[in-house]
């Protein structure tokens, strides 16, 4: 049975705490969103695991990058980050960074299949999906010899979350409340994400700059991705969608 399915049969607070259980594995045991977090206020992405090799980048803190964990050499971490929307590749040493993960989180308050709501202090986060609808879309394919049609873009968007087949889900809104603020996520910020998976969702804010960060893991079985929105000051400042793996 599907997990989705699983979780529609317990009970609101045993729901929250199993769906608190899943964002800690799948967050622990995959590639992991990270930020900066050095004295100097900076630090060096290196071109190989030792502090002697190339400087390729120097990232300033909250910067975010994706750490494989997997590829650890030593106290050094393979990590993936973003830098004039193209994606680079190098070393950091792990006392430099703090994952997403440890920074205070967000708690579940409500979740069924469509929506997700997750609190910390007086800061309030809806999610809500719904199904994939083509009406206004504009849809090209791309073709190869002896292969069926696959979605190439949409509305002259990369899709994410699909492995050239049509969506079946959509992100519909995404909004925090903060006291008598609302900011409600501007569309360009979700509109070319699909296969949101709720469920593998988290939220946590960090105290020493108070920004926000939403991180979620969504596909739908191919093409996974991950994508880390970052707020500040009740906008939306950043977004970093990666391939984990």
């Amino acid at each position: 049975m599907a997990l989705q399915s699983i979780f529609q049969h317990v009970k609101n607070k045993s729901f929250a705490i199993s769906l608190a259980l899943l964002n800690t594995f799948v967050f622990n045991c995959q590639g992991q969103p990270a930020i900066i977090k050095d004295k100097d206020g900076y630090s060096n992405i290196r071109e190989h695991a030792s502090n002697k090799s190339t400087i390729i980048d120097t990232l300033h803190n909250d910067h975010l990058v994706y750490v494989f964990e997997n590829e650890k050499i030593d106290d050094w971490l393979d990590v993936d980050y973003n830098i004039n929307q193209k994606i680079h590749s190098g070393f950091i040493h792990k006392s430099r960074i703090v994952f997403l993960r440890d920074l205070p989180q967000f708690e579940t308050s409500n979740a069924t299949d469509t929506t997700l709501t997750l609190s910390f202090k007086d800061y309030e986060l809806t999610m809500v999906k719904t199904k994939f609808n083509n009406v206004g879309k504009n849809i090209q394919y791309s073709k190869f010899d002896g292969e069926e049609p696959s979605v190439n873009t949409i509305n002259e968007k990369k899709p994410w979350g699909t492995d050239g087949n049509i969506p079946r889900e959509m992100y519909k809104a995404i909004q925090l409340k903060s006291g008598n603020e609302i900011l409600d996520f501007p569309s360009e910020s979700f509109s070319d994400l699909f296969e949101p998976n709720l469920d593998i969702t988290i939220a946590c804010y960090d105290k020493d700059t108070g920004k926000i960060f939403i991180a979620a893991g969504n596909s739908d079985g191919a093409g996974a991705y991950m994508v880390v929105w970052t707020i500040y000051k009740m906008k939306v400042i950043g977004r970093y969608t990666v391939i984990p793996f």
